[in-house]
């Protein structure tokens, strides 16, 4: 989905430093925003768009999922207490197409999911 773009994560969206170091790079998928790898092993975080009806879905605007190198590469949900507390993307909609979105684990750092121009 090129047509979404989420500001205010470029920093965490550069991750080519990671693959320096032997981090696998997930398969590009439709959707997909971006992840984010462990320091301690090689499972990722992946964040795809959940679209419903050609737009962000408004109570869940993304789905964020494991994909588990470390184990045999199995993609696999977040639990509840990863949901809750470090990996989950809380979303409010601010109008139409405008989620402010941030990580249940830091609420001071702001993400904002719109359309983008082009």
């Amino acid at each position: 989905m090129k047509l979404f773009l989420i500001t205010g994560l470029l920093c965490l969206l550069t991750l080519t430093g990671f693959q320096d170091n032997g981090y696998p790079v997930p398969p590009v998928k439709s959707g997909q925003l971006f992840y984010l790898q462990h320091s301690r092993n090689k499972n990722t975080v992946v964040y795809e768009i959940n679209i419903d009806n050609g737009k962000p879905d408004d109570d869940k605007p993304l789905h964020p999922y494991w994909i588990r190198y470390s184990e045999k590469g199995q993609q696999e949900e977040l639990s509840m207490f990863q949901r809750k507390f470090a990996y989950g993307i809380h979303s409010v909609k601010k109008q139409d197409g405008i989620f402010e979105l941030n990580f249940t684990a830091n609420k001071k750092f702001k993400m904002y999911l719109q359309k983008s121009e082009d």
